[in-house]
């Protein structure tokens, strides 16, 4: 009882960091209600997990705990599903390293089941010790990234990388059962699977930064070709500004000297030409106008 009272306490610390990358990888409804869901199922687990279970249970409580977070996020799903995978292959990765880590300190035995004496706890401590430290570096860098990949619009993670992790993640369960399963937790085998483990993750998170690359350099193309448009619109517009200031000033000029034809037909009482000249200069004004309209 001791014994699990210590385990309980170091994976509920434990815990509180995946629940931490969740609440902030996935866009919660609401935080408390995912807190709260996880506290609960953690509590009902730990204690069931204990027990002789067969592994397809132990496989279902393992979907259960990747359906909550889903379940109390919102977004598109292939984001929540990608983002979870990847959470969750962190985990089964970090638990390799404090099996490792207790196995090299038991001589390939493990601290899994209840020890025998006091002294067997030192490297259940030792363990949980250096799980805790990958979690917590693990957490605020992948927090830190994902809150740079957000402000973009295409920061998702791309269906290759979701089909790797999913495919690791469904690997290293199954060689983690089969080691459990024999009962043996063999230092160098658990030591390839990590590895296994943190390569699958670190690939994962290279092929995002190449997918976001990739976008920024088609945004940056995107761009210069708006760029493009706009500038050939405003030298369109200028065009037809100047165009359109130069008809006004040969208009002026021509009503200048056509006024003085004007008054001269007046003076000289041909008003009948007088009236064909003003008609056709209101012609010419209001075919500018009209120009000028349909260019704006």
């Amino acid at each position: 009882m001791y014994y699990f009272a210590i385990r309980l306490c170091l994976t509920l610390f434990v815990e509180a960091f995946v629940m931490r990358m969740s609440a902030h990888l996935l866009t919660m409804r609401s935080n408390k209600q995912y807190y709260l869901a996880e506290l609960t199922y953690f509590f009902i687990w730990a204690p069931l997990k204990e027990l002789p279970l067969p592994n397809s249970v132990r496989v279902l409580a393992l979907l259960i705990s990747i359906c909550i977070p889903i379940a109390c996020s919102v977004g598109p799903l292939h984001v929540r599903l990608s983002r979870e995978m990847l959470i969750q292959l962190l985990m089964v990765a970090n638990e390799m390293i404090a099996v490792v880590v207790a196995s090299a300190l038991t001589g390939g035995h493990g601290a899994m089941g209840a020890p025998t004496n006091r002294g067997d706890l030192f490297p259940v401590i030792v363990a949980y010790a250096v799980l805790i430290s990958v979690y917590a570096c693990e957490t605020e860098a992948l927090i830190a990234l994902f809150a740079k990949l957000d402000h973009h619009p295409d920061a998702d993670i791309e269906p290759p990388v979701f089909v790797m992790m999913l495919g690791s993640l469904g690997l290293i369960i199954l060689v983690y059962y089969r080691l459990f399963g024999q009962d043996a937790l063999i230092t160098s085998a658990l030591a390839v699977v990590m590895g296994y483990c943190l390569l699958s993750a670190i690939l994962g998170l290279l092929l995002i930064a190449v997918a976001q690359r990739d976008a920024r350099n088609k945004r940056a193309i995107a761009d210069q070709m708006a760029e493009a448009r706009q500038a050939k619109h405003v030298r369109d517009e200028v065009e037809a500004t100047t165009q359109r200031s130069m008809d006004l000033r040969r208009l002026r000029h021509d009503l200048a000297n056509q006024m003085r034809v004007v008054t001269g037909l007046v003076n000289a009482g041909h008003y009948d030409d007088a009236d064909r000249y003003l008609a056709s200069l209101e012609a010419q004004a209001r075919g500018l106008q009209g120009n000028s309209r349909w260019d704006a």
